[in-house]
């Protein structure tokens, strides 16, 4: 009775697992890629060294990060000022 009980969990936990397995493999490696292309060899040398492109990424997500919270900050004493 246990045996059956068991396979049938285990048949469920491995029918999530594989959906879940493809549901993020439909998903990109990095979030933050972007593409430089490049056609100088001092330029693809320099990116080489320093990654140019993810940093650029990262900072684009920080500025988006900072304005939203400025955004949101005013909208919220707008609220709070009708409220009143």
């Amino acid at each position: 009775m246990l045996n059956i009980l068991y396979s049938f969990l285990n048949g469920i936990i491995k029918a999530v697992g594989s959906s879940l397995g493809f549901l993020l493999s439909l998903l990109p490696n990095s979030p933050f890629e972007f593409s430089l292309n490049v056609s100088s060899n001092l330029l693809s040398a320099i990116c080489w060294l320093f990654p140019v492109p993810s940093m650029i990424a990262h900072i684009e997500v920080f500025l988006l990060a900072v304005a939203s919270y400025y955004a949101v900050r005013v909208v919220l004493r707008w609220v709070k000022v009708v409220g009143s």
